[in-house]
């Protein structure tokens, strides 16, 4: 094949598919409308989840971290005292 006959019918392709798009109204359901994405709200959502999270996530590891280390150093303090002592 030839390619002017290829890119020829390309053309011709594009052509159609731009008749046809522009003489078909574009109708939107009323299920695709409900699940279509809605930006605002996404954005809204997102940032609401990350700052409950800082909130509740933040203190919640500050605990956690300072525990276990107190855990270790109680552990520490005791093989130390054992081992003053003998």
């Amino acid at each position: 094949m030839d390619s002017s006959t290829n890119s020829e019918r390309i053309k011709r392709r594009l052509t159609i598919r731009e008749e046809v798009l522009q003489t078909q109204p574009v109708t939107i359901t009323k299920e695709q409308h409900m699940t279509s994405f809605h930006f605002g709200e996404e954005v809204i959502g997102g940032f609401a989840a990350g700052v409950i999270g800082t909130l509740l996530g933040f203190p919640l590891d500050l605990v956690k971290t300072r525990y276990v280390y107190a855990c270790v150093m109680l552990s520490y303090m005791s093989f130390m005292h054992i081992m003053c002592v003998m």
